[in-house]
């Protein structure tokens, strides 16, 4: 089924023009054909960006907009119900292994924060792990603890953009190819409830560097 304009930004339909503004400027640049190497990258970001300069062309105009919404509900209203496909049994369970021992890690507390972060299975980045800074100082955050977390941009004290992290996938995208290669700092403005962990709100405390 091809992706609406809404999908393809990432965006609730109910999204505000703003809010589609950022996601576009973010996702325009995490897709930028000069970000990749490899042929096929460079093939696949070329049209990620055409799709999402489309997208944005409509969604941002207000009455092409509204156009585009009374031509998505024409299209539900119309669109033939599907009989639901018929499943195999599923196959029967493997037997299950013998228990592994766990492996224990040291974990390192955060400091300084009401309710705590949590509990971190190690004190640098790796593949699950984003540096970030809260309230002015540096953590490591695993990607799940930041899923719905709002954060911004800065570069030498300036801000470069505001994003809210919606998914793993989104997280590592947003690192690795837009706040790593430009070399921003991520701090966070919101944390989203995590475990027994509240909704959190920060103010980021940034110095200019001269």
């Amino acid at each position: 089924m091809k992706k609406t304009y809404y999908e393809i930004l990432e965006v609730e339909p109910g999204a505000s023009g703003e809010r589609i503004r950022e996601q576009y400027l973010f996702l325009v640049q995490a897709w930028h054909p000069d970000k990749f190497t490899r042929a096929d990258q460079k093939a696949r970001a070329e049209e990620m960006t055409k799709e999402i300069n489309a997208a944005y062309d409509v969604l941002h105009n207000p009455a092409r907009r509204a156009e585009y919404n009374r031509k998505l509900q024409s299209a539900k209203k119309t669109e033939p119900k599907q009989p639901a496909p018929r499943q195999a049994p599923p196959p029967p369970a493997p037997p299950r292994p013998a228990p592994v021992p766990p492996i224990m890690k040291k974990t390192v507390r955060s400091r300084g924060l009401v309710g705590s972060l949590g509990v971190f299975g190690s004190a640098g980045p790796s593949d699950d792990r984003v540096r970030v800074f809260v309230n002015g100082r540096p953590y490591y955050l695993g990607v799940d603890e930041l899923v719905g977390a709002r954060v911004q941009y800065f570069l030498q004290g300036e801000s470069k953009g505001i994003v809210d992290f919606k998914s793993p996938q989104h997280i590592r995208a947003a690192v690795t190819r837009v706040a790593g290669p430009n070399g921003y700092e991520i701090h966070v403005l919101r944390l989203a409830p995590y475990g027994s962990r509240p909704e959190q709100v920060f103010t980021p405390k940034v110095r200019a560097r001269r």
